[in-house]
């Protein structure tokens, strides 16, 4: 078992009559997924509102949020859940590679740690010595942030600390 109760697309009312292959396929393709539900907005909610529908549809103790375009490699999903059962509290994101969108070449990541310019921008900042040891041996180091799109948290702590800012409505917002 992956330890995964069920996994939530949510769609934040696409246009059924624009793109209805879209829907189809999609809809074809889920149905031989058991675990795997898409939750349709009537409205648009923009991406927040969007996460935390999915959040509070779900039921599981541990909510784990991936942006649509997030590749999972084997083993991501064990080291996060192994963090949040050793303590409730530690909200552990996984490492980002990189693939590129024009070679599809595959590089891991160089040990960057999420941060921000003075406009509050999100952007990756070098680690020191000390935090890409940490990094290489799976070890936690503190981070000011991290990307909002691909963490996992313990359900009471994500609702305990606040959740996401149902305001923020740009990009960018989640990961503050």
């Amino acid at each position: 078992s992956s330890g995964i109760n069920a996994e939530y697309g949510v769609d934040d009312a696409s246009h059924r009559e624009t793109h209805p292959d879209t829907f189809e396929q999609l809809d074809e393709y889920v149905s031989h997924l058991p675990k795997v539900k898409v939750l349709r907005q009537d409205a648009r909610m923009g991406l927040i509102r969007a996460r935390l529908a999915g959040a509070a549809y779900s039921v599981g103790e541990v909510l784990i949020f991936l942006d649509s375009h997030i590749e999972a490699t084997e083993g991501w999903l064990e080291s996060l859940l192994h963090r949040i059962h050793t303590n409730k509290l530690i909200v552990p994101a996984p490492a980002i590679d990189n693939i590129n969108y024009e070679s599809l070449e595959y590089t891991k990541t160089d040990g960057s740690k999420g941060g921000f310019n003075w406009a509050l921008v999100f952007k990756w900042v070098p680690m020191n010595e000390t935090e890409r040891v940490k990094h290489y041996n799976w070890e936690a180091f503190d981070a000011p942030t991290m990307a909002g799109g691909l963490f996992a948290i313990h359900r009471d702590t994500f609702y305990e600390f606040g959740t996401y800012d149902e305001e923020m409505a740009i990009w960018g917002g989640e990961n503050l």
